[in-house]
């Protein structure tokens, strides 16, 4: 009996851990050019929005939200404030240029913390020319927050 559930234990520890699951690896984002285009009415009143993101899931989810919101066509003001350590894989992820790319045809700006790149090792010539730093994220962001800006940190 004991052999019998030990087995069964290490049996389901193992799936757990196993990259092939779908768990081991955490959450994945859907390919941007295979996501249907939907788009969410916004039905409040507000014109600007900032969202800072600290990691790269969060970052594409903020792109996407940009997308749904339909923020150019409205004439909608959208920041995203990178901060932590995702500026790391905004510098150096290569395939993030599409999200650059996207970013910028939905009308979102990225922003990038100047603290958390000092912090990262990562200079002001690695970052996608699409993207603009500012000296303090958390700074950034509340002054946005002073001049009207919806602001959430996700």
């Amino acid at each position: 009996m004991k052999t019998t559930v030990f087995s069964l234990l290490l049996a389901v520890l193992a799936f757990f851990a196993s990259p092939t699951n779908g768990f081991a690896q955490g959450p994945q984002m859907p390919d941007i050019n295979k996501m249907p285009d939907i788009v969410i009415p916004y039905e409040g009143t507000s014109t600007k929005f900032a969202l800072m993101v600290s990691d790269v899931l969060h970052f594409k989810a903020a792109v996407l939200t940009a997308k749904q919101m339909d923020v150019k066509k409205k004439g909608l003001t959208f920041e995203i404030v990178a901060v932590g350590a995702v500026v790391k894989d905004l510098a150096n992820d290569h395939s993030l240029a599409e999200w650059f790319a996207k970013s910028e045809d939905y009308g979102a700006k990225i922003v990038v913390c100047e603290n958390a790149m000092a912090v990262f090792g990562v200079t002001k010539d690695q970052l996608d020319k699409r993207l603009s730093t500012t000296r303090s994220g958390t700074i950034h962001l509340l002054e946005l927050k002073d001049k009207g800006y919806n602001t959430l940190h996700i």
